[in-house]
């Protein structure tokens, strides 16, 4: 459990906290993790996300993750002014104006996922 704010730093989970002032959807996108394409948030002014669930992954997966520096316990958490966020759906994203905490994609946007997903979050 640990706090990130570098300029790269990146946390990763299946269930992620998120507060944030605005968010700007930025449609599909590459993932540069998993190289799958995923919808794309820009999270503005004074924005943090925490990792409340974290993916299983494989031995495999996971050695990857140490390489390139990717965070995904249970607590850890990313404070930035901007931060990008990558979200694997399985269906379409609600806009709920007067939600400020939600547990998976972005403040303000309340999602439903079936089955696994990834979430990743970049300053």
């Amino acid at each position: 459990m640990a706090e990130y704010i570098d300029t790269g730093d990146t946390v990763e989970g299946q269930k992620c906290e998120i507060y944030t002032r605005r968010e700007d959807c930025k449609g599909l996108r590459e993932d540069p993790i998993t190289q799958k394409k995923m919808l794309v948030y820009e999270l503005d002014r004074n924005s943090s996300v925490e990792v409340r669930e974290s993916l299983i992954l494989s031995e495999e997966e996971k050695i990857l993750r140490d390489e390139l520096n990717i965070h995904g316990e249970v607590g850890d958490k990313l404070k930035a002014d901007a931060i990008t966020v990558y979200v694997d759906v399985k269906r379409q994203l609600s806009v709920e104006k007067q939600l400020l905490h939600m547990e998976v994609a972005s403040s303000q946007l309340k999602s439903e996922l079936l089955g696994e997903s990834n979430i990743h979050f970049r300053i």
